[in-house]
């Protein structure tokens, strides 16, 4: 005899929750942040987490209902994200991103944005999510990405050349802080934004110099400290 039991079918929200829980909790996260920080420094730091919420929310749902945008949206999220982190935290907040910054405050006994962005985005999330900072906020990353070409040549990373790259910018740093002005602290804003100009201008023209010797994007896959740095708990990411 059979039986005429069906398994109840789940409701449309419960499956709607379902299909969109990486992006409702990835805006979730994000804006949580934002309060966070909001509460500790400034009301701009939470439109700023919230845009990259938000930008997260809709993008990632987009993707779910087309696929095939993925590398498109994924691109512009990477581009417009980076620039938001750039622009705010970096011209207007200046707050340095860049790997020497986590040694200059280390020299002035600080505690800035480079060295959380080191635990957060470069220790914690490759754990979990593999390069996701790299792929979808890096504004150097960005620019590589968007004008970069392929040219048949693809060098693959070599450990003691990245581990020598990050170990040079370490005793830059520790010489600029202790020979010279060292950029961290209130006191010398100016003087870090334009560290952060020229940290940038300088990884841009490498990285195009690098390009044309060593295939697309040579400095996010051969030099990035960052990437060195993470690229040891991404092999145990989930």
């Amino acid at each position: 005899m059979k039986s005429n039991l069906t398994a109840p079918k789940s409701s449309g929200g419960t499956s709607w929750l379902k299909k969109y829980s990486v992006p409702i909790a990835t805006n979730a996260i994000f804006t949580l942040i934002g309060l966070i920080v909001w509460a500790i420094r400034d009301v701009r730091y939470f439109a700023l987490f919230n845009g990259i919420g938000t930008t997260e929310l809709v993008t990632r749902i987009l993707v779910i209902n087309n696929p095939k945008l993925r590398q498109p949206m994924r691109r512009l999220v990477q581009a417009f994200i980076g620039a938001m982190l750039l622009i705010m935290l970096g011209f207007i907040f200046s707050v340095n991103f860049q790997f020497e910054q986590i040694f200059f405050d280390f020299q002035a006994g600080v505690v800035t944005g480079a060295l959380i962005q080191l635990i957060i985005a470069r220790l914690i999330i490759p754990f979990v999510f593999g390069n996701a900072f790299c792929s979808r906020a890096c504004w150097d990353g960005a620019i590589f990405e968007i004008t970069n070409r392929k040219n048949g040549r693809n060098f693959k990373r070599k450990p003691w050349l990245a581990w020598g790259y990050l170990l040079l910018i370490v005793a830059m740093a520790f010489a600029v802080a202790h020979y010279f002005t060292n950029p961290a602290g209130d006191e010398n804003e100016l003087l870090r934004k334009k560290w952060i100009v020229a940290e940038n201008l300088f990884i841009i023209g490498g990285g195009y110099l690098l390009t044309m010797l060593c295939g697309s994007r040579a400095h996010c896959r051969l030099l990035c400290p960052f990437m060195t740095i993470s690229n040891l708990l991404y092999r145990f990411s989930f």
